[in-house]
């Protein structure tokens, strides 16, 4: 037996091997997961039909990393989600806002407070959408952000640690911005105390939902701790 020509055979048939897994699409089988929670299952109007055309399908869980774009289409259409001017969506509104979500609750509740914050359905859409590519959260903070009144723009590790903790996104960085720079009130004037903001904003999922739930707890009374603690985190 010629050793060398077998061990050549199954050197090639191993790359081959590893070819094929490192160009399995990864994403496929999560676009699949979408799909399948999608047709025949989920009504695209008010009609009952759960039949979906493959184009509108596709588009729904284009990229789609689990079956978020499914449970969000579910939820907005059928589950009294106000866009501003009532809870009878057109699908197409939907799919725009739903697809390639990642996380259903988070989409819907960003889209939420746009509408609260006094954005129109379309620009709601807009700034909710997941197909654009996260910010880095510390990338956004470190030497952009200024995190006293000096213009200190490095920050120390720990607390850029601490502001970004889990974030995946700029949202945290966001809130901080404002809460420092843009005039939010605390109850006893704008100027805050840097770890304060922090603790407000650390973890934020969403910084206009984060600081406007800060001002309503403060117009209702609330001192600033009971305030970053029903808020923050």
């Amino acid at each position: 037996m010629n050793f060398s020509k077998v061990l050549t055979t199954y050197g090639v048939c191993a790359l081959a091997a590893g070819a094929l897994m490192l160009h399995s699409p990864a994403d496929a089988s999560a676009e699949a997961q979408c799909k399948r929670a999608t047709q025949n299952r989920v009504a695209w109007d008010y009609k009952g039909s759960k039949r979906w055309a493959q184009g509108n399908l596709n588009r729904l869980c284009k990229n789609s990393r689990n079956a978020a774009p499914a449970q969000c289409f579910r939820r907005v259409m059928h589950g009294n989600v106000n866009y501003g001017g009532g809870t009878k969506w057109k699908w197409e509104n939907a799919i725009d806002l739903c697809e390639q979500s990642r996380n259903a609750s988070r989409t819907i509740n960003c889209f939420k407070n746009k509408i609260r914050n006094g954005k129109n359905w379309k620009q709601a859409i807009s700034k909710c959408d997941e197909r654009m590519p996260l910010a880095d959260c510390k990338t956004s903070t470190q030497n952009k952000i200024a995190w006293d009144y000096k213009g200190s723009r490095r920050w120390a590790a720990g607390n850029l640690n601490r502001l970004c903790k889990n974030a995946d996104d700029d949202e945290p960085a966001k809130c901080f911005k404002r809460v420092m720079h843009g005039n939010v009130n605390y109850g006893g004037g704008t100027k805050w105390k840097w770890e304060n903001a922090i603790d407000l904003c650390e973890q934020s999922p969403d910084a206009d939902m984060t600081v406007a739930c800060f001002r309503k707890q403060i117009r209702r009374g609330k001192n600033w701790k009971k305030a970053i603690a029903k808020c923050g985190r």
